[in-house]
Parts: structure tokens; C-alpha cells; sequence
């Protein structure tokens, strides 16, 4: 049965060729290698931001609940003591546990600062993944050039693509939002900006549109409080067809409000999934983001579980400009097969609800990217040894705990209550996992 997240439920063939679906339904079988499978078929799920220089700050990491503090010290001391072959570990963790539930596709903000590493990484693992070069640098439009040719070079460029980052929407310079969307332009890559990443950033909307950002390459990622303004600005990046990625996950851990997400739907505007630091909390798994979007959702819209669906698949897919994310003829063969049977009576909604709230790693039978099986009988680990994971993760541990006591030597309780105080104005609260 196949659930492709466009309101569509069949039985029917796929047929695979040269990495892309070559036919649905009516498939000519002579000559073609038949698989019989059971369950459901859907495409693989696009983790449309996720660090993963970052993968490693499990359940055993404490994060901050001021979300300043999680930015400016722990996430820059974590991030600053990782060596290449750390980060490389983090990378290859990171996208073999994404891939075994089920995100085919993962985009990497992060990589700025490390896409020889990740591209390492998704060599071995065999995942699809974005990488991105910094705006905020001068030689963007050089380093572009390079990475385009390093992909080339090593094959790659099927399964990795690339685009540009320009840091927080609010904070950028607006020379370099300008220069950014000038390059996404003319490059046709996607243009990446964080909004409302710390609490009372407001205007993300307003300054692309000044910058000349505010077009069909532009993504938006996380979208709390008021940084994407109200209806009209709404309607502004639906019309721009400009897309948005939430990351539920990341509002949870830091105390952040929750993204406009129906607002967003309703105006028109492509909403994909992703975790950003959050996910590996969740273990990586991007049905559990679903499954968090899925409680903003319901009775706000008329089929909330198809909508998380097309979310985690068509929607993100479409925000990065990725030829995947739904079962259609000439699209890439990035499939998930289900280990979970359809009722007789289900429509899509029924089906899509039973997917979302029972899916997981041990659910999933097959992964196919490019057309190409990942998952063996034995369902072979691509991750790298327990040793050099536990390695990469004392190392950013280590180096977290001295800069909290550092900073801890000049915080006062007073200055505490006070930023805890304007947070809570500001519609943040303490971060809590439901």
C-alpha cells in the first residue's frame, strides 16, 4: 500500500530505474527485478535542519534552559573543541541513526564549519544530505564553486546538494543578507536563515524583503514568537513562495514559543520538519517532530495527520528544492517500507495517523535512497565504533562543563531572575520534554 503524503492511498507497483520512480500502477514487469513487499510504502522523510556536529548530545547532555546561555556557551564550547575526526564521528552517527528512522534526506546547517567531514560521513553512510557555505563570509560564492567541484569530483552530486547560509535573520548585516540572496539567485540554491532562534527577535520577514531575499530560494528555520510577524507577513512568504521549517523539538528543549504553524498552513506556505539541536533528544527520529507537530495540529486543521506527513516529506522537499519527498513518476527513489498493514476500510488519514503514532526505527523494513537498499536482514549498523562515539562525545562534554563553570564565576542571581523574567514577557517559559 503505498502513502505518498498527497491525500492518495493505493495498491499499486513502483518501478525503480536508474535511482528515480520510473512508472506507478500499469508497470511493465518483463525484464525487471520483482520485489514482493508488504506493509506500507512512503517516501523517505526529509530532516530538513538538523547540526550534526551536534548528534552526540544525547539524553546525557543537560541543556541550559536559558536559551542564550545554550547558544553563546554551550553550543560554542561544544562546537569549538571537536577535531575534523570528532566532528566526523558526529556527522556519520548522526546520519546513520537519522536514516534508520527513516530520514532519507538530511540538511546540515552546521556544515558550514565542517563539510568535509559531512561529506565524508554521508559517503559512508549512503544518506542524501544539503551542504551549506557561510554568506557571512566574503568568499561564499568561491567556497560554492569548490564544494560544487569536490562533489563532482568524488560522484557525489547525485545524492549531495548544496546551499547558503546567513545566520540568524534578525542579526545578519544587511550587505551580507544582500550578497546572500544575490548568490542564491543566481546559483538557484536555497538561501537558509534562522528566525526567532533567541528570545524577542522580531522583523526576520521585513529585513529579507529589503535584502531581496524574499523569493522561491529563501527557508526560514524555527519561526518562534514574532519572528515572522502576523497573517499579512504570513501571506507575504506564501506569496514570495518562500518556505518555513519548524523544529518542535528545539522549541521544547530551549522554552521557545511554538512556531505560527497553522497560521503558515493556512496562508499557503511550505512547512517541513526539522530538529535543529533537539533531535538527538529524540534519538534522531524525525516521527517523533512529526508526532510533536501532530499536537499543534489537531482540531486546528481538517486532516492533521496526512498534513504532518506531507510535512516530514512532500513539504520539506520542497522548501530545499530536493526531488524526493513523494511517490511520483521522475522523482528520486528515496522509499520507506513500513512494517505496519492497512486496514480495509482506512483512507489516508487513518492510515497516515497509524504511521505516525507507531512508526520507529523497528518498524521500518526497507530504506531505499536513490533507489538503492540500505537496510540488510541483519540491518547492518553504518555507524561508527561505540569507542570513537564515546571518544567525540567526552571530548564536547568536557570542554562544556568548563566553559558552564567559567561562566557560571561571572553570573549574578539577580542579572539570572531578571533574563528568566523578560524571557516569560517575551513568551518563552522553561524548557520541558513532554
Amino acid at each position: 500500500m503505498a502513502l505518498d503524503g498527497r491525500d492518495a492511498l493505493r495498491r499499486t507497483d513502483v518501478l525503480v530505474q536508474d535511482g528515480h520512480i520510473a512508472a506507478i500502477a500499469g508497470v511493465d514487469q518483463a525484464g525487471a527485478d520483482i520485489e514482493e513487499v508488504r506493509g506500507v510504502l512512503m517516501p523517505g522523510l526529509v530532516q530538513a535542519s538538523l547540526h550534526l556536529d551536534l548528534s552526540l548530545q544525547d539524553l546525557g547532555f543537560i541543556s541550559q534552559q536559558d536559551p542564550i546561555v545554550h547558544h553563546r556557551v554551550q553550543r560554542r564550547a561544544w562546537q569549538s573543541a571537536l577535531q575534523s575526526e570528532h566532528v566526523q564521528t558526529s556527522a556519520q552517527a548522526g546520519l546513520a541513526w537519522a536514516l534508520a528512522a527513516g530520514a532519507t534526506s538530511v540538511v546540515d546547517p552546521s556544515s558550514v564549519r565542517h563539510a568535509a567531514s559531512t561529506l565524508a560521513a554521508a559517503e559512508t553512510v549512503g544518506s542524501r544530505v544539503m551542504l551549506f557555505v557561510d554568506a557571512t563570509q566574503s568568499e561564499a560564492s568561491e567556497a560554492l564553486v569548490v564544494l560544487r567541484e569536490a562533489l563532482a569530483a568524488q560522484d557525489m552530486d547525485t545524492r549531495v546538494s548544496v546551499g547558503i547560509w546567513a545566520g540568524a535573520a534578525e542579526q545578519t548585516p544587511m550587505s551580507v543578507l544582500s550578497r546572500a540572496a544575490r548568490l542564491a539567485i543566481q546559483e538557484q540554491v536555497p538561501l537558509m536563515v534562522s528566525a526567532g532562534l533567541l528570545p524577542g527577535a522580531r522583523g526576520a520577514v521585513e529585513r529579507l524583503e529589503r535584502a531581496g531575499g524574499l523569493n522561491r530560494h529563501l527557508v526560514f528555520v524555527h519561526g518562534h514568537g514574532q519572528s515572522l510577524g502576523g497573517l499579512k507577513s504570513h501571506e507575504k512568504i506564501a506569496r514570495a513562495e518562500a518556505s518555513v521549517v519548524i523544529t518542535p523539538s528545539f522549541a521544547v528543549m530551549t522554552g521557545a514559543p511554538a512556531a505560527p504553524l497553522v497560521s503558515l498552513l493556512e496562508a499557503g506556505v511550505a512547512v517541513g520538519l526539522g530538529s535543529d539541536s533537539g533531535g538527538p533528544r529524540l534519538g534522531l527520529d524525525l516521527f517523533c517532530e512529526a508526532r510533536l507537530a501532530l499536537r499543534q495540529l489537531e482540531g486546528q486543521v481538517a486532516r492533521p495527520a496526512s498534513t504532518a506527513l506531507r510535512m516530514a516529506t512532500r513539504h520539506g522537499a520542497a522548501a530545499l528544492g530536493l526531488s524526493t519527498g513523494s511517490l511520483e513518476v521522475g522523482r528520486c527513489a528515496d522509499l520507506l517500507l513500513i512494517g505496519i498493514e492497512g486496514d480495509a476500510n482506512d483512507d489516508h488519514e487513518a492510515l497516515a495517523r497509524r504511521v505516525l503514532h507507531s512508526a520507529g526505527p523497528e518498524h521500518i523494513h526497507q530504506i531505499w535512497v536513490h533507489g538503492e537498499a540500505k537496510l540488510s536482514a541483519q540491518r547492518t549498523d553504518r555507524g561508527p565504533e561505540p569507542a570513537r562515539i564515546e571518544q567525540a562525545r567526552q571530548v564536547g562534554i568536557e570542554a562544556v562543563h568548563a566553559a558552564m563553570a567559567s561562566w557560571g564565576t561571572r553570573s549574578h542571581a539577580a542579572k539570572d531572575v531578571l533574563r528568566r523574567q523578560l524571557r516569560r514577557l517575551r513568551g518563552w517559559h522553561t524548557g520541558v520534554w513532554p
